[in-house]
């Protein structure tokens, strides 16, 4: 009775397993056949899934909480932010549009750009606890984000010391879902060491 029961038990699992290859195939099947037709591998995924982005501000220098300590003694000081961003969705993203909202008052520009944009002025405005200040637009663009791309671009701020930096980083892709909101804001706090 037991030899019976155990011979069951393996005949369901290599049924299992059988079933598991079959669906496997017919899904490298399908891959294949995508690959045939337009010379892409997965070219049907590209409909089924969508983009997912993560987005990253860190300030050199900032600790976590977005405190940065200078020993500059001038009245201002060139803060150097790094804007990222991962997908981690199920597909990749083509042209993706970034834009960066800082403060007005402060002199902005993308590090190493190859072609100097000036910033564009904006309605959106940046929160400073229950203060709203004036805000520019850097806005630049990456050709393609792959499935689990992290990509990182730099940005440089004159800024005064001390002072509050409220900094908004917002990405768009068509690949992206439209509920999906790809925003982050963070505070960057600036002040001389004592």
């Amino acid at each position: 009775m037991a030899l019976v029961a155990f011979v069951v038990v393996i005949g369901v699992i290599i049924a299992v397993i059988v079933v598991l290859d079959a669906r496997q195939k017919a899904r490298a099947t399908d891959a294949g056949a995508d690959t045939a037709r337009t010379g892409s591998p997965g070219f049907g995924a590209l409909f089924r899934g969508r983009a997912r982005f993560v987005l990253t501000l860190e300030a050199e220098g900032a600790s976590p909480d977005g405190q940065v300590v200078t020993m500059s003694e001038g009245p201002t000081m060139q803060l150097v932010v790094r804007v990222g961003l991962t997908n981690v969705g199920e597909k990749a993203a083509r042209r993706t549009t970034l834009r960066v909202l800082v403060p007005r008052e402060s002199d902005a520009g993308w590090v190493g750009a190859e072609t100097k944009l000036d910033p564009e002025l904006t309605a959106e405005r940046l929160s400073v606890g229950e203060n709203q200040v004036e805000a520019w637009c850097l806005t630049g663009a990456l050709a393609r984000v792959g499935i689990r791309d992290n990509r990182v671009v730099a940005l440089s701020l004159g800024v005064r010391v001390p002072s509050e930096v409220p900094i908004r980083f917002r990405a768009d892709a068509a690949e992206l879902a439209d509920d999906d909101d790809a925003v982050i804001d963070r505070l960057f706090v600036v002040r001389r060491a004592p």
